[in-house]
């Protein structure tokens, strides 16, 4: 009897049994999968989450100086990453779990707890990377006392470095079709930021429990049966968006010669 078969055994130069074998083993791993991710979920779900410290988070990245927010995010993150870290490792390692980080440890620094996620694939590897990126930022404004280097660094970071997550959010249903196109560049730079922040903070409570789980974290977290707090971060990132919009609509356009001379109050 022969079966529906997945195009790539389809392909294979083997007896229709041989395929069906190989047909009956994937769809029973995938039934399994679908089975243990909905566990999974079930799981997490009935945990509390402190979704007011991302809420507060959004609000600083929407009110705050763009030329501060390198900053501000980056703690942010680093201290995403330290309780995260600080979660999953035992308590009983060899020396003490507290000589990581303090000291020289290997987990006592910003870059080397980026590092060490990705060298064991604890988080999605385009999130630090881009936390990576921030972090290199934020070196430079943290040194840097000119206010006009300053603000070239910040435009090229946000047109050359940072990755346009905005283009895949304009669904028309949550978000406005194209409506980054509508954002100026520190905006968008704001948009990007709200977006880091929320990924990073779901990612930190739930990556690492699922590779302990031995399941896809791709798959866990943000397939058809991920946790419900991926919802509820999305949904705080959408409407953090949607403020960025409306304040980029509402303002008054600049006047040339005011955006020429940089002054304030001019007459």
């Amino acid at each position: 009897m022969r079966m529906d078969w997945d195009p790539d055994i389809a392909a294979l130069k083997l007896s229709d049994v041989e395929k069906n074998g190989l047909q009956v083993h994937r769809n029973y791993s995938r039934a399994f999968e679908k089975h243990r991710n909905k566990d999974f979920a079930a799981e997490v779900d009935g945990k509390n989450f402190d979704l007011e410290q991302l809420g507060r988070m959004h609000e600083l990245i929407l009110t705050e100086d763009p030329r501060f927010l390198a900053v501000i995010v980056s703690a942010f993150v680093d201290e995403q990453l330290d309780q995260m870290y600080r979660r999953e490792i035992p308590q009983d390692i060899p020396g003490g779990r507290a000589t990581l980080f303090s000291g020289f440890g290997p987990l006592s620094r910003y870059s080397q707890r980026i590092q060490i996620a990705f060298a064991f694939d604890w988080l999605s590897r385009d999130l630090l990377t881009e936390a990576n990126k921030l972090r290199k930022l934020r070196n430079e404004v943290s040194h840097n006392w000119d206010i006009g280097d300053l603000r070239q660094r910040l435009s090229d970071f946000i047109s050359r470095s940072m990755s346009p997550i905005e283009a895949h959010l304009d669904d028309g249903a949550r978000l406005p079709k194209e409506f980054h196109k509508a954002l100026d560049e520190i905006a968008l730079f704001r948009v990007r930021l709200m977006w880091l922040v929320g990924r990073l903070y779901y990612e930190c409570f739930f990556f690492p429990r699922a590779l302990k789980e031995r399941l896809k974290p791709e798959t866990a977290l943000y397939g058809p049966d991920h946790p419900q707090l991926l919802t509820k971060v999305a949904g705080l990132c959408v409407d953090a968006t949607k403020r960025v919009l409306t304040k980029v609509q509402s303002s008054p356009p600049v006047e040339p010669d005011a955006r020429k001379s940089g002054a304030r109050g001019s007459p």
